[in-house]
């Protein structure tokens, strides 16, 4: 393949495939320690999150920053059943913080999965370089790059680096941060199509084929928390920007709807692969083989 043919997107699939790599040796690493605690892997993604927010407190609006499209009714459920569980504490109404009891599994946790990345080796020496520094020079660009987006997500995942004598929980948190900048990125690509959070959802999921009537929408989008009328109020208001079309039964994207979804897609791409262009083409021929190398 042609240096130039190699495209910014290939490397950043490839990256994700060694990302879930990763994930599948760290994961069985701390299931018996969820299980004991009676927690779930969300649930511990939950504290992580809290964790990432000191010395503020948590609310809902905090961890709606990142994902708008969830009914913060449901950010508060899930904080108040792990309050119950002795893992946060309620502060005040709606602000949470972590106990000695969920500070202690979380940073557990912590330990244990980066115990068991640091399990993984890579030969030879050159291996480790290839991918460290390519990817430490994109997470730097990335975290100084100008607004938008703005950096929230990828600042708060940048707190739980560990040092980079510890190459896999290095690469595998340095994934982490590059995927929270996708999700600024995004979020910035959102809010200058000036849609409502509620309408992107429901906008993409018509443009990828996954919803094609109403009841198919409340289905799929019932983990948010919103009510269906909720989303009836949506496919009307899309209706009248002549987004979708269709009766209630048989509802579709319009040419119009795809051209503003396909913006939003594309304004996502160009923040985040802008901090891209620190890869020489040469550079990007060796690090995605190596990425292969290693997800093989």
């Amino acid at each position: 393949m042609n240096q130039k043919d190699i495209t910014y997107t290939a490397i950043w699939e490839e990256l994700n495939v060694v990302w879930q790599k990763i994930k599948e040796v760290y994961r069985p690493a701390i299931s018996s320690e969820l299980s004991e605690s009676e927690i779930s892997l969300s649930d511990w993604g939950l504290l992580l999150a809290v964790l990432k927010f000191e010395p503020e407190e948590t609310t809902p609006g905090h961890l709606m920053i990142r994902n708008p499209f969830t009914a913060a009714e449901v950010y508060l459920e899930r904080l108040v059943e792990l309050t119950g569980a002795g893992y946060l504490s309620k502060t005040q109404a709606g602000k949470f913080v972590l106990t000695s009891k969920g500070r202690e599994l979380t940073q557990r946790l912590i330990f244990n999965a980066r115990d068991a990345m640091d399990g993984i080796t890579l030969n030879p020496d050159e291996m480790v370089a290839g991918i460290l520094n390519p990817l430490d020079r994109l997470l730097q660009t990335s975290l100084e790059a100008p607004s938008p987006p703005n950096k929230w997500s990828i600042g708060l995942s940048y707190k739980l680096m560990p040092p980079a004598d510890h190459p896999i929980p290095y690469i595998e948190q340095t994934i982490t941060c590059i995927a929270a900048y996708y999700d600024d990125s995004y979020l910035a690509a959102w809010r200058k199509s000036r849609l409502s959070a509620t309408a992107l959802d429901t906008l993409t999921l018509f443009w990828r084929g996954e919803a094609n009537s109403y009841d198919s929408l409340c289905d799929r989008l019932a983990q948010r928390g919103h009510s269906c009328d909720v989303y009836a109020g949506i496919v009307d208001d899309l209706r009248a920007l002549e987004y979708i079309k269709g009766s209630t039964d048989d509802l579709w994207i319009t040419p119009t709807g795809r051209l503003v979804r396909n913006q939003i897609e594309d304004d996502t791409n160009n923040y985040f692969f802008t901090p891209w262009k620190v890869l020489q083409d040469d550079e990007k021929t060796s690090f995605l083989r190596l990425l292969q190398e290693f997800s093989t």
